[in-house]
C-alpha cells in the first residue's frame, strides 16, 4: 500500500491485472474524477472472486480533458491482447468510455466490447461541477475536466459521442448529491436502475456489485 501511494505521489500510474477463470471475459474497471485505481480495488477483488479476470485501469484524472482521457483509454484497450472485454465505469469514467467506444469503432475494434455497466455517470453534466467552475476561478486550471462536466449548455459533456449497438446498463444512486438521476440516463441504454446509494463509493454497495455482475452475464438487471 505504501509503495502504491508513493507511485501516485510521484505522478505514476498503477494498472493492475487480476487473472480469473480461463475463458471468462475480462472486466475493465474505470474510475471517476479525483479518484485513482485503488478506489476500485475492492470491487475488482470481488469480481475476481466470482471468476472474472479484472483489469483495474488507472489514470490521473485532473491533468487532461475528457476527450483526451477517453482517447488514452481507447489506446490502452487496443493494445490489450483480449478479443473481448466488459467495461465497468464509475462517474466520469462512463464519459471516457463513450469517447473510447467511438475511437474503437472508428478503428474497427468496436466489437471487442461485450457489455458495459456505468455507475452514476454524469451524461448530462453535474450542477456541482458548474458551481465549482462559476464560483472558484482556479478550478478549471487545477481540475481540467471540470468545465467539461458542467451542466451548462456549452459544456463538452453534451457533445460527447453516444454509443450505438452496445448493451449498456446504468446504475444510479438515489442519494447522489453530485449527479442527478436525470443526468445518469443515456440515449439507447439497455437498462437503468436506481439503488439506495450516494455517489463517491457506489461501487462498494453490495447491491451495485451484484447488479453489475448480473448485467454483465445476462444483459439485464432483472433476476431470471
Amino acid at each position: 500500500m505504501i509503495r502504491l501511494l508513493a507511485r501516485y505521489a510521484a505522478g505514476l500510474r498503477h494498472i493492475e491485472f487480476l487473472p480469473g477463470e480461463p475463458g471468462r471475459i475480462p472486466v475493465i474497471l474505470v474510475h471517476g474524477l479525483l479518484h485513482r485505481g485503488i478506489v476500485m480495488k475492492q470491487f475488482a477483488l470481488w469480481l475476481n472472486r466470482q471468476g472474472r479476470p479484472v483489469v483495474v485501469y488507472d489514470y490521473r484524472t485532473t491533468r487532461r480533458h475528457i476527450v483526451e482521457h477517453g482517447r488514452e483509454l481507447a489506446d490502452f484497450l487496443c493494445r490489450r491482447e483480449m478479443p473481448q472485454i466488459d467495461l465497468v465505469t464509475h462517474s466520469m469514467g462512463g464519459l471516457l468510455a463513450r469517447v473510447a467506444l467511438a475511437e474503437l469503432a472508428a478503428t474497427g475494434r468496436g466489437e471487442m466490447v461485450h457489455r458495459i455497466v456505468m455507475l452514476a455517470p454524469p451524461h448530462h453534466g453535474s450542477a456541482v461541477a458548474t458551481a465549482w467552475v462559476e464560483h472558484f476561478a482556479p478550478s478549471p486550471f487545477l481540475v481540467r475536466p471540470l468545465p467539461d462536466l458542467a451542466d451548462r449548455p456549452e459544456a463538452a459533456v453534451h457533445d460527447l459521442p453516444v454509443p450505438e449497438g452496445y448493451e449498456i446498463g446504468i446504475i444510479a444512486g438515489r442519494f447522489d448529491n453530485k449527479v442527478s438521476l436525470s443526468s445518469t440516463h443515456l440515449r439507447g441504454e439497455r437498462a437503468h436502475v436506481v439503488i439506495d446509494s450516494g455517489h463517491a463509493f457506489i461501487m462498494n454497495r453490495p447491491e451495485a456489485r451484484h447488479l453489475t455482475l448480473r448485467f454483465l452475464e445476462t444483459g439485464s438487471f432483472d433476476k431470471n
